[in-house]
């Protein structure tokens, strides 16, 4: 649980490129030195083909462009039904794809 102060102060982030949410995790991250942060990023397979490769690129210039410790402890990718499709070159060093079936909640 955030604190209120930190809470409203994310609220009113609205980062429009990489740069400005790179700052924004920074910033954050000064904020909350102790706190891993992990972002979980859902309806994957929802995000246009062409916009891919770009947001995958995104997230690894925030990361390649950070400095030690980096903001950002993870970023898992929540709805991605089918890797093959995705050209994802150099853009990740590795990934890490677990298919669970879960039964239905009641």
């Amino acid at each position: 649980m955030l604190e209120p102060s930190i809470e409203k102060w994310l609220t009113a982030q609205t980062p429009t490129h990489f740069v400005a949410l790179q700052k924004l995790l920074e910033t954050l991250h000064l904020k909350i030195p102790l706190i891993k942060i992990t972002l979980l990023i859902d309806e994957f397979d929802a995000i246009p083909q062409p916009a891919i490769s770009p947001f995958l690129q995104t997230w690894r210039k925030i990361y390649l462009n950070s400095i030690l410790p980096r903001p950002i402890h993870s970023v898992i990718l929540i709805g991605l039904q089918n890797i093959a499709p995705l050209n994802l070159g150099a853009v990740l060093h590795s990934i890490l794809l677990v298919k669970s079936n879960y039964p239905p909640s009641a």
